[in-house]
């Protein structure tokens, strides 16, 4: 009695792919942290309670004043998104109005915002006669980055998951 087995190639595919792999690694690893990047960066700006603006636009891949970082490369790969946007950080964390009169204006600033609206709906619009007066020192932060945190770390688990299928189906 004889018992053979053989091999059918598919060890030498599996070394083939396992061989090519380090390349793919590093350029999946680049992948990954780009497109997580690029949901924070999303999720960010859907807790931007604004439309439009400066503050929506530097939330954008390539807009002025976008911040958008991808290094790559020796296992480690890592992403910087966010916005240099003058008051991006006391729009996050909120901030104390000023109740001195200001020299320039003879006004006091950050009082007073020109727009229209009623209730909860406020449109600002800096060419409008009339507009709100904001009560209180205390200007409470949105708070747009902490928000995107728990949908960033959900889209990163998906994402990783898709490339490193893709990079499995790829190689073998």
């Amino acid at each position: 009695m004889i018992v053979r087995f053989e091999f059918d190639g598919g060890i030498d595919k599996f070394i083939s792919g396992a061989q090519r792999a380090e390349g793919m690694v590093t350029q999946m690893e680049e992948h990954i942290v780009k497109q997580a990047g690029m949901a924070g960066l999303q999720n960010v700006a859907s807790n931007v309670l604004s439309k439009t603006g400066r503050l929506k636009q530097s939330l954008t891949v390539g807009g002025t004043e976008n911040i958008f970082d991808v290094t790559a490369g020796g296992g480690h790969a890592s992403v910087r998104y966010g916005s240099n946007c003058p008051y991006v950080v006391p729009v996050e964390e909120g901030y104390n109005q000023s109740n001195r009169v200001s020299k320039a204006t003879g006004r006091k600033p950050s009082l007073w915002v020109p727009g229209s609206g009623s209730g909860s709906n406020f449109s600002y619009n800096p060419g409008a006669k009339t507009g709100m007066k904001l009560s209180g020192r205390f200007v409470a932060g949105q708070h747009m980055f902490e928000k995107s945190i728990p949908d960033t770390k959900e889209d990163f688990k998906e994402i990783t998951k898709r490339e490193v299928e893709r990079l499995f189906n790829a190689l073998f």
